[in-house]
């Protein structure tokens, strides 16, 4: 029958006879189109089953190339950095897609980055304190008058822009390991990134929190998970950024 022959041929092309004209026909095997699936829809038609509550997140599919050594290669995790190819789709949130500079790769000198605000210092002793500076400028002034000095001692990469009660004050430090809280001041601890490595910019660093290095830090065992990149990558800063959530 014609069925079997365009399964065994691929294509026929038939006569169709109606009345006094005859017409051409070209039978072939074509694929049924599938469009993608709305998980989305189906989880919600399923808690709704169950009567659960709205509000529900959906986790993203992870897809893995099984030929190859490297995890879930066609999927991107928010502690990842994205390829810029990615654009901003998700996990790649607004902020973090901004923040890459053109031209760059997501490969570049990040600048000065703020890591706390208020009454926190770095723990200061002979090994990595640097100097305190006392700068009379205007208070809008004081982040930037502090940064150029950072940058003129070879070992600053860490300084405090801020005021000591009513004194505008810079401190710099070669390292910072230990955050504490010095009463009567307040400003900002800004880490300030030399120019011998570049860094990328991860996906989603508010999402990665949440998944992956705040629940390390809090010893939920997520560094033993190896399709996690938090675990293999610590971010710039993260030891001192994961102190604010104890401090």
């Amino acid at each position: 029958d014609l069925s079997s022959l365009v399964l065994v041929r691929g294509s026929v092309d038939v006569s169709v006879v109606s009345g006094p004209s005859t017409s051409s026909v070209r039978a072939t095997i074509g694929t049924a189109t599938c469009p993608a699936p709305n998980i989305t829809e189906v989880v919600a038609a399923t808690l709704g089953e169950q009567g659960e509550v709205e509000g529900f997140v959906v986790d993203p599919l992870r897809l893995d190339d099984s030929s190859t050594v490297d995890a879930d290669d066609f999927s991107l995790h928010p502690c990842s950095c994205f390829p810029v190819e990615w654009g901003l789709n998700p996990p790649v949130v607004d902020e973090s897609f901004q923040d890459v500079p053109p031209e760059s790769n997501n490969q570049f000198y990040p600048k000065a980055f703020q890591i706390v605000e208020g009454e926190y210092v770095c723990e200061a002793d002979s090994t990595n304190f640097i100097s305190i500076t006392l700068p009379q400028v205007e208070e809008s002034e004081i982040p930037t008058v502090c940064e150029d000095t950072c940058w003129s001692y070879e070992n600053c990469t860490y300084f405090f822009a801020g005021k000591a009660g009513d004194t505008p004050q810079c401190r710099f430090y070669s390292s910072c390991t230990v955050l504490v809280r010095e009463a009567g001041v307040f400003g900002a601890l800004i880490g300030l990134p030399r120019k011998d490595k570049k860094y990328c910019r991860i996906a989603d660093p508010q999402t990665c929190a949440k998944v992956s290095t705040r629940r390390e830090y809090l010893g939920a065992g997520t560094s033993q998970q190896p399709l996690d990149p938090a675990s293999k990558y610590p971010c710039l800063y993260q030891d001192l950024l994961q102190q604010c959530d104890l401090k």
